[in-house]
């Protein structure tokens, strides 16, 4: 027979009722939280909200200063309250920073009639001339309207209208004092040494072992040329080939066979260019023997420089006049171009000049990116003297650049 089933006693009816409500009101409670929760808004959310707002003008203030350092050299900051830019002003901006022109010492304002700007030209680096074609051709490259040029109060006043918007931009051009010129970072020198060519054995042996950065200019006819160029490009000396010009008081000083004259024809001229660039293949561009009344003549130099652009070298102007207009020139026919500062040589070979040469450079040096100076190879002494100066000038704190290390400083080409 089937055991019959004891029933619970009461006792453990009783015990299990609690612990079954016990769990339907924690289960309920669970529920009843969790369903809250869910529920309710989130606050958190606009707190860091307001805590971000809070700290944005910070944090904008310190992205935005370090936005303009970075651009400091490429562009001008157009206003504090960043407004949108023009394609022209982007332009314009970008022409002078083509230029190498610090953008502390732009100036720019707006007034009724337009936006302008103030730009000093360093005269040492760019002319008047050869900024204007800059910023012509960097704003007309935009499609921005060139719509006057003028001189007023010894500046140059470009103005120029964005197409799209209708502003109207003043560039005035003018070169700056040399109060405002900040001190140089560092003293770079160029030493050029002229009339190699007629110079053989210990001599040439002697200048050959100098500061490899110094540079030979050498007479393309003369008996030793060939043998100069090839010692000079053995030690890493750079080479120009020193182009005899005419000079001022022709047949009296005489600048030597196959001289540039300006009674020559152009094709006389270039032919000549052509010989001397053949003579001395090594050589990286010309600078000119004697030549002050060949360096005045726009249409003698326009020829010299046509020969030069064609074949991709560079022009030193030996300024042996204050008429000469060959470094204008080359720049507007987008020859790579630089002039002579400094004769360290003349009037003599004194300690007296020495001196006063390297107080010119150290003057110069404090208003321009870089000095050259030019001097001959004459004698014994001459190359005595160079070994002086350039120890002296190291004990002031120059740097010795060839003509290639001076290229972070030439002017760009015309877009």
């Amino acid at each position: 027979m089937p055991q019959k089933r004891k029933s619970p006693s009461p006792r453990k009816i009783k015990r299990a009722d609690k612990q079954h409500r016990f769990f339907v009101i924690i289960t309920a409670l669970c529920v009843f939280f969790a369903i809250y929760w869910l529920s309710r808004p989130v606050k958190s959310q606009p707190k860091a909200e307001k805590i971000k707002t809070a700290e944005s003008p910070l944090l904008n203030r310190q992205e935005s200063t370090k936005q303009q350092k970075s651009k400091a050299e490429r562009a001008i900051v157009a206003s504090e309250k960043s407004e949108p830019q023009t394609q022209t002003e982007i332009a314009i901006q970008s022409a002078i920073s083509k230029l190498h022109v610090n953008s502390r010492i732009i100036k720019r304002k707006k007034n009724k009639e337009a936006i302008v700007y103030s730009v000093p030209i360093n005269p040492s680096a760019c002319d008047l001339t050869f900024a204007n074609m800059i910023f012509k051709g960097e704003v007309e490259r935009c499609n921005g309207i060139f719509r006057s040029g003028e001189v007023k109060n010894k500046r140059q006043v470009l103005t120029f209208t964005d197409p799209d918007t209708h502003q109207n931009y003043q560039v005035e051009l003018f070169y700056r004092s040399n109060e405002a010129l900040p001190p140089s970072q560092e003293r770079i020198l160029c030493i050029i040494v002229d009339d190699f060519g007629n110079t053989q054995g210990k001599l040439l042996d002697g200048f050959a072992q100098t500061e490899a950065a110094v540079c030979f200019a050498i007479l393309p006819d003369a008996k030793y040329a060939v043998e100069a160029m090839r010692k000079a490009t053995q030690k890493g000396h750079e080479t120009l080939i020193h182009i005899p010009m005419e000079p001022i008081n022709y047949p009296k000083e005489n600048p030597g066979d196959n001289a540039i004259f300006i009674h020559n024809s152009p094709t006389e001229n270039a032919r000549r260019m052509e010989h001397f660039i053949n003579k001395l293949p090594a050589c990286i561009g010309v600078n000119n023997h004697m030549g002050s009344l060949a360096t005045s003549d726009e249409p003698t130099m326009q020829t010299v420089m046509q020969v030069l652009r064609k074949h991709n070298l560079v022009f030193v102007d030996s300024r042996t006049s204050n008429s000469s207009i060959a470094y204008t020139v080359a720049q507007k026919n987008l020859v790579p171009a630089f002039k002579r500062d400094v004769f360290l040589d003349e009037p003599d070979l004194s300690s007296a000049t020495l001196n006063k040469k390297l107080s010119e450079c150290l003057s110069l040096a404090q208003k321009q990116p870089f000095v050259i100076a030019i001097m001959h190879c004459h004698t014994q002494e001459h190359l005595v003297y160079l070994q002086k100066f350039i120890a002296q000038a190291k004990q002031k704190g120059f740097r010795l650049e060839p003509i290639s290390g001076l290229s972070a400083y030439e002017l760009p080409d015309i877009l």
